[in-house]
């Protein structure tokens, strides 16, 4: 496998995984097996993604160091599925995750998959 190839692989696997974990952990705040964030200030996480995305993008271009490459594709993966996990509120500018409305984001993460997958595939 290229290293192009490998460097896609590692940002879907962690993009997807990362969307995984973090619909599981926002459906136990739901049903109460662990607490939300009830404070008068939320801090969604998109927010998390963008500053990961952010970083890890002026890290990449001012450092340029091709041995964390590796690492920069995980963390891109991780930043990218925190934002498109709530680019359905993003869009709407309301809390629509648990939503008819909230599917935006599930159909968007489908899609994201499907172009890494696609390029992957295509870049040999």
């Amino acid at each position: 496998m290229k290293n192009t190839q490998s460097i896609i692989l590692l940002i879907t696997i962690s993009f997807f995984i990362t969307f995984l974990l973090i619909r599981f952990v926002t459906y136990l705040q739901k049903i109460k097996i662990l607490p939300n964030q009830h404070s008068r200030l939320h801090i969604h996480h998109y927010i998390i993604g963008i500053l990961l995305i952010l970083i890890t993008g002026f890290i990449s271009i001012i450092f340029d160091i091709t041995d964390s490459k590796n690492s920069y594709a995980v963390i891109l993966g991780i930043g990218a599925a925190l934002i498109i996990d709530e680019s359905a509120m993003l869009i709407y500018l309301k809390d629509v995750y648990w939503k008819k409305k909230g599917r935006l984001s599930i159909y968007l993460i489908v899609v994201f998959i499907m172009i890494f997958l696609t390029i992957t595939l295509l870049t040999n």
